[in-house]
């Protein structure tokens, strides 16, 4: 890995458990690191919504009338669905965007072919 500093300089990083010449490295594919590269599962945590606004109540940051009937039961139908299609879409956005990446001792994960994933979106509706 390589790091380049605001300043110009550069740091080399490199492994103990892989021994690789100086001529590999330089005819080795240069990438920008993604988060793939050292985690192979999510590290972030990850908080259901009601959990969030329940913190963020408990420290003033929302005001608790607000999430009381703000909206009638009646209309949140269209809601709920709006946030099943925006969830639908990151995902097929990121079904979408993804590459080929090799990580962190030859791990890898192969992206999804666009011309099967486009026949599986056809084939779904969407």
């Amino acid at each position: 890995m390589r790091s380049v500093g605001k300043d110009g300089t550069e740091t080399v990083y490199r492994s103990t458990e892989i021994d690789w010449s100086d001529e590999q490295l330089e005819e080795a594919e240069i990438r920008t690191m993604d988060c793939i590269d050292c985690h192979n599962r999510p590290t972030h945590h990850y908080y259901p919504a009601a959990k969030v606004i329940n913190r963020a109540i408990s420290l003033g940051r929302i005001d608790a009338v607000l999430t009381h009937h703000s909206i009638p039961n009646d209309e949140l139908g269209p809601l709920f669905a709006a946030t099943v299609r925006a969830t639908e879409e990151a995902i097929i956005n990121s079904m979408i965007a993804a590459r080929d990446m090799t990580g962190n001792l030859g791990s890898s994960a192969t992206a999804l072919p666009h011309d099967a994933l486009m026949d599986v979106m056809k084939r779904y509706g969407r």
